[in-house]
Formats: structure tokens, C-alpha cells, sequence
């Protein structure tokens, strides 16, 4: 008798542990789900402020810029308004622009470093200026321990740019574009 009220006594205490162990169990898994939740919510706000930030007149150039350095041409024009002035003078060739610039990057690997950039933004106009950075030139398929790098700090370049179906574009610069495939021979 005394073994089977033992048996009995031992039987209550492993369903005790694993009633508290299913108890444990669910508990780690709602807390496990929750964990999950709330870390897909901090990943999401991150992207979206990522994306905000990303999403300005700077991030737009940063991408032009960078298009340019991997020689990728229509990847920068991506960020040119067609009907803006920048993008009228490309797309109508005046002064043969399109064939001096595919000219330059096919002959030229060109690199910019450190860009800065000052913009003064109203509703979706905005003026940004390069206010700092630095470019090297080498040649294709060369080593580029021949390219200088040259400063942008002095050039004053402003990209007169506006935001449209949500992406900045540019619209001009502050340069007479009649004399850039001129300059571009070189």
C-alpha cells in the first residue's frame, strides 16, 4: 500500500514539473513572440527613417555622384529631370554633351570622396551646393596611383534641384552648360 501511495505521490510530482514545464514552455514562447514583434517594429521604424533620410535633395546627388564613379551614366540620369534644364540640353545633345561625357567615362575612372553638401530647402525647390569633397581621375585599366586627388572645395557648383513623384531631381546648375562639353575635352 505504502508503494502505491508513493507511486501515486511520484506520479502527482512529474505531472507538477510537467505542468509547470508546459507553463514555461508557453510563457517562453509568447515572450519569445513578443521579442520578435517588438524587433520588427524597431527594424521597420529604422528603415523608414533611413529611407526619410535617404530621401532628400543630398541623397539624390550622393546617388548621381556615386553612379558616376561606377561609370554607370544612365544611373545618374536617372536623377536629371528630363524636362528641366540640365535634362533638355542632355537629351537634345547641344554641343554634342552626350558624346563628350560617354567619351570621358569610357577613357576615365573618376572617384569622389567626402562630398558635402549645403542645401536650402523650400516646399520642393531646394538649392544644394557642394560645398566640400574630393575627385581623383586615372585611366581605365590603369593603376590609380597617377590619379591626384583634387579638391571640390572651390568650385561652387549649386544643383537647382526639385522633388517630384517623390524623388528629388535636378533640375540645373549654376554653370553655363554651353561651355561643359568644351571643358570635358581634355
Amino acid at each position: 500500500m505504502d508503494d502505491i501511495a508513493a507511486n501515486k505521490s511520484q506520479e502527482r510530482k512529474e505531472l507538477s514539473w510537467r505542468d509547470k514545464g508546459t507553463s514555461l514552455w508557453k510563457k517562453g514562447w509568447k515572450a519569445a513572440l513578443v521579442f520578435v514583434a517588438l524587433a520588427l517594429i524597431l527594424i521597420l521604424v529604422l528603415l523608414y527613417f533611413l529611407a526619410w533620410r535617404w530621401n532628400t535633395p543630398e541623397g539624390s546627388l550622393k546617388r548621381v555622384f556615386s553612379s558616376i564613379g561606377r561609370g554607370d551614366l544612365e544611373g545618374a540620369l536617372l536623377w536629371v529631370d528630363p524636362q528641366g534644364e540640365l535634362g533638355t540640353y542632355w537629351y537634345g545633345n547641344r554641343g554634342n554633351i552626350q558624346n563628350a561625357v560617354e567619351n570621358l567615362l569610357r577613357k576615365y575612372q573618376v572617384e569622389f570622396s567626402s562630398l558635402k553638401f549645403k542645401s536650402r530647402t523650400q516646399g520642393r525647390y531646394s538649392e544644394v551646393t557642394l560645398v566640400d569633397g574630393t575627385v581623383k581621375v586615372s585611366e581605365r585599366g590603369s593603376s590609380d596611383q597617377f590619379a591626384l586627388p583634387v579638391s571640390l572645395q572651390s568650385i561652387n557648383l549649386v544643383f537647382y534641384m526639385e522633388k517630384k513623384e517623390g524623388k528629388w531631381l535636378i533640375e540645373g546648375l549654376n554653370y553655363d552648360l554651353e561651355k561643359l562639353p568644351r571643358e570635358l575635352q581634355f
